[in-house]
Order: C-alpha cells, then structure tokens, then sequence
C-alpha cells in the first residue's frame, strides 16, 4: 500500500477520517505508524494524507482499509 500526500494525487479517494492531536510529537508518531502500516499492508491501494493544526486527514482508496486502520487503533 502506498502513503502519499495530497499535492502529489489528482483525484482524492472518498474515504475520509480525521485525526486530532495534541502536539507535533503526537502527530510525527502517527504519521510513523501510519508510513509502517502502509509498507506491511499487502495491497495496490493508496492512503493520502495532508495535515495542518494538529490534524491529520487520511483519505483511504477502499474503505475497507479506512476500516482496518481505525480497528488496528493507530489514530
């Protein structure tokens, strides 16, 4: 699976979630986790992902993954 950002996609996925943090540490800690679920998850799919005040926004190709992630519990 592959974890890009925002400026470098044409179409945005529909699958949309938001997630709030406290600091820049909190969110730097995400995005690690987020980079590492995408590289052992075994799919063509891509996650994209943007960021601004202490909020990461994913938009998820297949919304099973959307899914997936939010079960794993890393947001």
């Amino acid at each position: 699976m592959k974890l890009i950002h925002r400026d470098d996609v044409q179409n945005i996925p529909d699958h949309k979630m938001q997630i709030e943090c406290e600091s820049g540490t909190e969110m730097s800690g995400i995005m690690h986790r987020m980079q590492q679920w995408c590289t052992e998850t075994p799919a063509d799919s891509v996650v994209v992902w943007d960021s601004g005040h202490y909020t990461i926004t994913l938009w998820f190709e297949e919304g099973k993954y959307k899914t997936w992630f939010e079960l794993k519990g890393l947001g």
